[in-house]
């Protein structure tokens, strides 16, 4: 009963919040995004990213991902909508477009940058001179200063995964990195439940308590 009350806890609450380990925030790298979070994502955080079909769930953890990665940390990816080549592709869009507004300022045209689909139909090579060069130079910054911290696994109806696969696959990347990654699961409905009998929203519930 005395470890159960609040009173003999408090010193190693205190221990707690000052255990800089804990309580350094993992920036998003989007400002307003991390001012919102009190300075981005905390360790032992699960985040669930919620919205409608199409608006850009993906994307925006596809962004943070990259974010962590080009600080020098791991972001493991687990993917069921999108392939490996999509997802470098959708980088390498976003890239374009920052490349094109840190040259030209905040307003100017982004005619010369491309979509992820324009990018895996090989719309580059065949662009004008200046769409070209852009993208030569958004690849180059993928490869330079995203790409090695980037860890992507696609799941698929032949390649189900379930909770216990992503914990060996985490535990793996550590043990072999000696670093703890970012995970982004996209999406929880990727992982296999191997309990029958539940509904969806039963099956997602079980999901986010096992993760």
């Amino acid at each position: 009963l005395e470890q159960e009350n609040a009173l003999n806890y408090l010193g190693d609450f205190n221990k707690l919040t000052l255990n800089k380990e804990l309580n350094e925030p993992l920036k998003t790298g989007i400002e307003r995004l991390d001012k919102a979070l009190y300075g981005g994502f905390y360790k032992k955080n699960l985040i669930i990213l919620g919205a409608t079909s199409g608006i850009g769930k993906t994307t925006l953890a596809l962004q943070i991902a990259d974010n962590v990665a080009s600080r020098g940390q791991d972001a493991l990816i687990f993917s069921l909508e999108m392939s490996k080549e999509e997802l470098i592709a959708k980088s390498l869009s976003r890239l374009m477009y920052q490349e094109e507004k840190k040259a030209k300022g905040l307003y100017s045209s982004t005619k010369n940058c491309l979509s992820s689909r324009a990018i895996l139909t090989g719309a580059m090579y065949t662009a004008d001179k200046e769409t070209q060069e852009l993208y030569s130079k958004a690849y180059n910054t993928y490869r330079d200063n995203y790409a090695k911290h980037i860890f992507i696994n696609e799941c698929n109806d032949k390649n189900e995964i379930t909770i216990e696969e992503i914990e060996a696959k985490i535990k793996r990347h550590i043990a072999i990195t000696e670093a703890k990654p970012f995970v982004v699961i996209d999406y929880l409905q990727i992982i296999e439940n191997k309990q029958k009998g539940l509904t969806d929203i039963q099956a997602i519930g079980k999901i986010v308590k096992d993760l």
